[in-house]
Order: structure tokens, then sequence, then C-alpha cells
């Protein structure tokens, strides 16, 4: 059988090594599960009722930003557990730069779907594919820039440079990753909306509600990983919980 190219094994095997790190900081911290929990679940709400959907929007920024600063913190050693001190100036500090970040991202994608349409005489928002690819290719990227930001404390374009910066050596790993980790996301959202229209509000609910925990445990991660991928200094969780 043919082999694959060293650095995608390489990247392949170093992607597995820290899904396994990831876990392992994680199981040691319970908190941040509950935090992911909160940040990532909040969905669940505004997919029963459209009407949640900007206070729901909203709620997941700024959890989000807290998720990133306190397990950068942690990581770092800077922090040795979670507190509302910490959380409270995660969201000050963050969530204005992972909106920005996020937005420098995708916006390309916006501005280059309408040329795209044109080139290719139809219209890409329709295709559910293409949304997952042309999203997905801003994943890894973004969220790598996000962990700059949260991790290394960089300015906001040093953290944007950063995620392109990081990619070297990894991009087909990459970009793989990120279209995988989209497709998932879309799946997900799919079968709890039709959960939630096909059952009745007790069933539907409590099985949407369990595939959006399993989404949560995902999402938390997928995070994480990339953090111990794409940064070597970052401390290895045995340390972290020998130190403890």
């Amino acid at each position: 059988m043919p082999t694959l190219p060293t650095s995608v094994a390489e990247s392949m095997q170093g992607l597995r090594l820290a899904a396994e790190q990831a876990a392992r900081m994680l199981k040691a911290r319970p908190a941040l599960l509950v935090l992911a929990g909160i940040t990532w679940g909040i969905q669940l709400v505004s997919e029963y009722d459209t009407a949640f959907a900007f206070v729901t929007t909203l709620m997941k920024l700024v959890f989000s930003a807290a998720f990133f600063g306190v397990v950068a913190e942690i990581a770092a050693a800077r922090g040795s557990g979670i507190t509302w001190k910490l959380v409270g100036s995660s969201i000050r500090s963050l969530t204005i730069g992972t909106v920005v970040i996020t937005t420098a991202y995708t916006l390309p994608v916006l501005i280059g779907a309408p040329f795209l349409n044109l080139a290719l005489g139809s219209r890409l928002e329709g295709i559910r594919w293409s949304l997952v690819v042309l999203v997905g290719i801003t994943v890894v990227p973004s969220i790598a820039a996000i962990w700059s930001l949260a991790y290394w404390r960089s300015s906001l374009v040093e953290a944007v440079l950063d995620g392109i910066q990081l990619m070297k050596g990894r991009w087909a790993v990459a970009l793989a990753a990120g279209i995988a980790y989209q497709a998932a996301a879309l799946a997900g959202q799919l079968l709890r909306m039709f959960l939630l229209a096909s059952l009745g509000i007790s069933a539907g609910l409590a099985l949407a509600g369990l595939i959006m925990l399993a989404w949560v445990l995902l999402e938390a991660v997928f995070r994480v990983t990339l953090l111990y991928w794409l940064f070597d200094d970052v401390p290895r969780p045995f340390e972290l919980e020998t130190a403890a």
C-alpha cells in the first residue's frame, strides 16, 4: 500500500496525541466541561425557538471567549482553575478579539463567494457541501489565531498572522480537520432540528439534548486539541496534574 507523505503522517500522529492530551486536561478539570456546556449547549435553545437566536449567539461569543481565556491561563500555568475573576477578565480581554479574528477569516469567503458563483454559474449558498468546504477551511486557522491571542497574548494583527503561520507543514491535515468539523456541525444541527420538529417537546428535547451534550464534548476537545497540536510550548496535561 502507498504510504502517506511524511509531513501528513506526522501531522496526523501529532493530532492524535494532541487529542489524547486534550482529553486528559478536560478530564482533570471538569469545570472546563461545565463552561463548555454553557458555551455551546446554549445553541439548543435557539434551535428549539429561533426567537432566542440573537441572545444565544451573543452568549456563545461571550462564553467562548471565557473558555479560551480560562484554558489558556491553565495551560500556561498562569492560573490553577476557573474563578469568576478569570472568567470575567477573559470575557473582557478576548470577546472583541475573537469576533475580529473570526470575521477576518470568514470575510474573504463571503466576499469571494459571488465571484465563485459567476465562475461556476451556480449559487454556492444553496449547496450545503460547498458551505461546509468554504467555511471549513477557515475553522482551524481562525481557532489557532484565537489561541495565539489567548495563550501567547499576541496583538490582534499578530494573532491573525499566527493563524496562517502556524499552519506551515500542517495545511493538508488542518484543512481536512476543519471541513470534517464543519460537516459534523451541520449534520448535528440538522439532526437536532429534525428531532425537535418531528417528536413531541419532551422526547424531542431529550434526544436533541443528548446529541448536544456529545457535541459540546467534541467542541471542547477539538479546540483544546488544536492548542496542544499547534503550540509546542504548552505544558503536557500530566505535568499540570502532577503540579496540582
